[in-house]
């Protein structure tokens, strides 16, 4: 298995190329990403950490398993995206629509989710330690069972949101209930 690094181009131009890498079983870490139309691709347990992701469309991708840990996902349009079971720890989501993603079970320890639309997401179960969520929309999501040890939901929109079985000490400040 070639790592990107090993490639002559450092990114890809165009979805397709990104098909190609896909299929190729190529590790994407560090790879530059940005501002793609990647909706609908499979990321299923590919390695992204360090990924530049920015600006890049991934609604109803699926990242299940996949490594994001420390990649830059601001501003990215992922609606009904799955991350379910991702490792995105230090992850940065600044500024996307993340409406209906899937984000069971995933390590998202240490993320920055500041200013994302969220709306009826799932974290269920996931791990949250010391994320935070400030100026965001979480309408109708789910945090049941997740670890929210530490977490800081800031000036959030948290109506309708489930908290049922979430463990740990979370911050909530200036949220709306």
């Amino acid at each position: 298995m070639k790592t990107y690094h090993e490639q002559t181009r450092l990114r890809p131009a165009t979805r397709e190329e990104v098909e190609a890498l896909l299929k190729g079983n190529h590790v994407l870490e560090g790879a530059d990403l940005s501002g793609l139309d990647l909706s609908g691709l499979n990321f299923s347990g590919v390695r992204l950490a360090g990924a530049k992701l920015s600006g890049a469309n991934l609604s109803q991708a699926n990242f299940s398993f996949a490594n994001l840990t420390r990649a830059r996902l601001d501003q990215v349009q992922a609606v009904r995206a799955n991350f379910n079971a991702a490792q995105a720890e230090f992850a940065v989501f600044g500024l996307a629509v993340l409406e209906e993603a899937d984000f069971r079970r995933a390590n998202l320890r240490r993320s920055n989710f500041v200013g994302v639309r969220a709306a009826r997401a799932d974290f269920s179960q996931s791990d949250i330690y010391y994320a935070r969520f400030a100026n965001c929309d979480l309408q109708g999501t789910h945090f049941s069972q997740a670890n929210l040890m530490r977490a800081v939901f800031r000036a959030a929109d948290l109506r309708g949101s489930d908290f049922a079985g979430a463990r740990g000490q979370a911050n909530f400040d200036r949220v709306r209930r």
